[in-house]
């Protein structure tokens, strides 16, 4: 079985989520035994079963009492009957009622027709509406697949989406980029938006009350402090904690905070001494950081890009798609020669993006074992200097930004949607830079050029917008600002 709210397996007839803490809608509680308790036979274990008595005088008495009955019925009829074994009449026929299909011999009354119609027709009522909240409930409990990319503290897209934007249900915490990319909160629905902290953060993560990130500078920018460590810190702002404790020493230095996963934030880290670039993970509460894999640096690429599922941690190397156990720390090349921009795994298929030849970024799929290579997506425009794209799965579906760069310089960004075999690819928004996928809603910035300006807010950089506005393609149509920049000064909540 597999939570309906998180997505990890569980075990069966699990009521409660041991991950999440959610009420399993699948659940159904075993079975009674007959004997006592669930399942459980009774001290002594079952009562005895009754000594069998001889049927064979209860027989006879029935065949004897059978024959008096019969001759008896013969006599009367003979004498009252008046009919010599003719037809029943029509009128006796009229009796025999519906009720008789349940032991009763009497005629029911129009009235009690009609309150059985009625009450047939509420239960057939009744029917359709369970039925319907059935429906809903299992299109509402949406199910993550098995071997699929894990993120307990965000959705695991959003980190291809640069993780800017978390909830904690109730506020959003944000890199705020007309603040140097400080990060601020903002209540759910509201507009008035406050700075958490002077420490600045990026790939945000939420879990139990704590905000996960790995610390950066102001403005996001390689200059100032080196300590690109993973830390958490507490929703008001209180009990910032390096959990990585990682050497940074010089500019070449740097890690990528990557993913949370049972209890664990794992993160690509590189000395920056042309040595190796590490694969590992630093526990959620603290203490020594373990180094999974040491990638040698002749067989570093760009973005290792890590993908875990459950004891498993994939990533890419020069020679290929590698697995490493985080139980023994085997490392192993499962897919030799593959490459690729940036991957995900869903549903134990790989879905991944590459520059083509003629530099159009091209989105397909392959299965885990190599087998059922398909291109899904490409680019239509003829008329660009360089493309990329930003990849997310939500739902079900894939949601693609592709990032274009035209030769005079100006730039577009359009979202796409489509099924996991690419099939009905629709474009929903165009001219926006990033987006995230948060509480059922898209969060997204407009493009910032020159070109372009007039479509973007003097207010607010960002906005939000209900995802059944995107699936129906009138997504910044229906756009909110998400604050106001003219907010400032800190507020606690």
């Amino acid at each position: 079985m597999f939570c309906s709210k998180c997505g990890k397996q569980i075990p069966d007839n699990t009521k409660f989520c041991p991950y999440c803490g959610a009420q399993n809608q699948m659940y159904r509680p075993p079975a009674q035994n007959p004997y006592g308790g669930a399942g459980q036979p009774s001290p002594g274990g079952p009562p005895p079963s009754p000594k069998k008595k001889s049927r064979l005088p209860l027989i006879l008495g029935l065949i004897v009492l059978f024959l008096v009955f019969f001759i008896a019925a013969f006599i009367l009829f003979g004498v009252f009957g008046g009919n010599g074994g003719s037809e029943q009449p029509k009128e006796t026929l009229t009796h025999i009622s519906r009720g008789s299909q349940t032991g009763s011999s009497e005629t029911e009354t129009p009235e009690a027709e009609d309150e059985n119609s009625e009450a047939a027709a509420e239960s057939e009522d009744e029917t359709e509406a369970a039925e319907d909240e059935g429906e809903e409930a299992e299109e509402a409990a949406f199910v993550i697949p098995p071997n699929t990319a894990e993120d307990d503290g965000n959705l695991f897209g959003n980190s291809h989406c640069y993780a800017r934007i978390i909830s904690d249900g109730t506020y959003l915490y944000f890199r705020n980029e007309l603040d140097k990319e400080r990060t601020y909160w903002v209540k759910k629905g509201e507009t008035d938006a406050h700075p958490l902290t002077d420490v600045y953060m990026k790939d945000l993560h939420y879990k139990d009350g704590w905000i996960y990130y790995s610390r950066t500078t102001e403005g996001d920018i390689a200059q100032g402090t080196r300590d690109n460590n993973i830390y958490r810190m507490k929703t008001d702002g209180s009990g910032n904690t390096n959990l990585s404790n990682l050497t940074f020493d010089n500019p070449q230095c740097w890690l990528s905070f990557e993913t949370m996963s049972n209890g664990r934030c794992f993160f690509v880290y590189t000395n920056g001494k042309g040595i190796s670039v590490d694969i590992g993970y630093a526990p959620k509460s603290g203490g020594s950081s373990v180094i999974l894999a040491s990638v040698p640096a002749a067989n570093v690429v760009d973005n290792p890009c890590i993908n875990v599922i459950g004891d498993n941690v994939y990533y890419l190397a020069g020679d290929g798609l590698h697995c490493v156990s985080i139980s023994t720390q085997a490392d192993t090349v499962v897919l030799p020669g593959f490459s690729c921009r940036e991957y995900m795994i869903y549903g134990g298929v790989i879905y991944f993006w590459e520059n083509a030849s003629d530099g159009h970024a091209v989105l397909s799929s392959v299965n885990l074992d190599g087998t059922g290579r398909t291109e899904l997506f490409r680019s239509s425009d003829s008329e660009f200097s360089e493309e990329s794209m930003q990849i997310n799965i939500y739902q079900g579906d894939i949601y693609v930004l592709l990032h274009s760069g035209y030769p005079d310089g100006t730039k577009n960004g359009r979202l796409y949607q489509m099924e996991l075999d690419g099939s009905k690819a629709q474009e929903q928004m165009d001219g926006i830079s990033w987006f995230n996928i948060v509480d059922d809603t898209l969060y997204y910035r407009l493009i910032d050029t020159e070109e372009t300006s007039s479509s973007a807010s003097d207010d607010s950089a960002y906005y939000y917008t209900p995802f059944d506005s995107v699936i129906e393609g009138t997504g910044k149509e229906d756009g909110t600002g998400l604050f106001h920049s003219a907010s400032s000064g800190q507020s606690d909540h």
